[in-house]
């Protein structure tokens, strides 16, 4: 079972989705287009697992915001690997 929450972001208040896969943990997010606290803290509290970004359309912010969740999950992927040589 999937679970989907819609989360208003962007100062236009456009629709993001946050895709949960209740089994896995696993996440996607769809057309994320700015930071937004309350999505943050809800991919936090499910475990961070977030697998996928999922562009409907090639609108810059949506591009812009997708390219620095990437970084900042092989980031996160880096540190945790650096953990575990330790």
């Amino acid at each position: 079972m999937i679970d989907v929450k819609i989360f208003n972001v962007t100062v236009l208040m456009t629709n993001c989705c946050l895709l949960t896969d209740r089994k896995t943990c696993k996440m996607a997010v769809t057309d994320p287009g700015a930071p937004n606290e309350e999505l943050n803290s809800e991919i936090e509290k499910n475990g961070g697992k977030l697998e996928y970004v999922i562009l409907t359309h090639g609108h810059y912010d949506h591009i812009i915001y997708a390219t620095n969740s990437c970084r900042r999950k092989t980031e996160s992927n880096r540190k945790r690997m650096q953990m575990v040589r330790k």
